[in-house]
């Protein structure tokens, strides 16, 4: 398949993390069988041409010459086989796979308002529910330090950790159903595509600069998960427009601001220059 993000999201889709609608399923049904037959025809031609070998040697021992019919047939088989019936399979495989890209194209809204924010808000109510259990440096102490701890601590952790790995998988289906569609337009460097208050978990950010390490870069994946939630930051599953949206509302009259200076830059040197 073109997009390679769609074998991720349905990774994701096998391992429960989240559902999809019916349409792309039965779509994916139908590549799976396909790839998976193996009732296709035999090629005929090993058994053939050994069977005429053996004719002719026999005719030492007085043996009649052979008769080519079946070898005359199997050799067909084998063009039409190795040639003709290979191509076309090719070519149905490439279609079947088609099917499911446009598949989930067609289903691109229905997959994220229907199946991947629900599965988002699932995995919030995990982590806000697990968090109230400790301490954020305790729920994040390695593992040999959790053995030490409460028992209801360390179902916490253990409860982020499987958010944390579903919090993954959704945001690769994101991304796949985001390839379907125009892209961003404004958030280039994609302030907004995880959190939509992004000024509030990285205050220190700054929208003209290249993109910067981020407060939770390097931490493990209960860490980080665990600062996205509680942060303030409100991780989302934004469409293009509504993350372009956010952008200039946060940013919208700084970038403008910028843009004028630049302007202003251009004109001051052009007449000194």
């Amino acid at each position: 398949m073109k997009n390679n993000g769609t074998g991720k999201m349905f990774a994701g889709f096998d391992q429960g993390h989240f559902t999809l609608p019916q349409g792309v399923l039965d779509r994916r049904r139908r590549l799976a069988a396909f790839t998976a037959a193996s009732d296709w025809p035999v090629d005929p031609w090993p058994a053939a041409h050994a069977a005429l070998v053996d004719q002719v040697r026999a005719v030492a021992d007085g043996g009649p010459p052979p008769d080519v019919t079946a070898v005359v047939a199997a050799k067909a088989a084998y063009e039409v086989i190795t040639g003709t019936l290979g191509m076309v399979r090719r070519q149905v495989a490439d279609e079947l796979a088609r099917d499911v890209e446009l598949a989930v194209t067609d289903h691109a809204d229905e997959i994220l308002v229907g199946h991947l924010r629900p599965a988002l808000e699932e995995v919030l109510a995990t982590v806000t529910t697990a968090a109230k259990a400790a301490p954020v440096e305790v729920l994040t102490a390695t593992d040999s330090m959790l053995l030490s701890a409460k028992d209801s601590v360390r179902k916490a952790a253990l409860a982020i950790d499987g958010a944390a790995l579903r919090y993954q998988a959704i945001r690769l289906a994101h991304w796949c159903v985001r390839q379907t569609g125009a892209g961003v337009q404004q958030d280039q460097s994609h302030w907004f595509g995880e959190l939509k208050r992004m000024e509030v978990a990285w205050p220190t950010h700054n929208v003209h600069f290249p993109p910067q390490r981020a407060p939770w870069e390097n931490m493990t994946p209960r860490a980080r998960l665990l600062y996205v939630v509680t942060s303030g930051g409100e991780p989302w599953l934004p469409t293009a427009g509504e993350q372009d949206a956010r952008f200039l509302e946060v940013h919208g009259a700084a970038v403008a601001a910028h843009a004028d200076a630049q302007r202003q830059g251009r004109a001051i040197a052009g007449v000194f220059g």
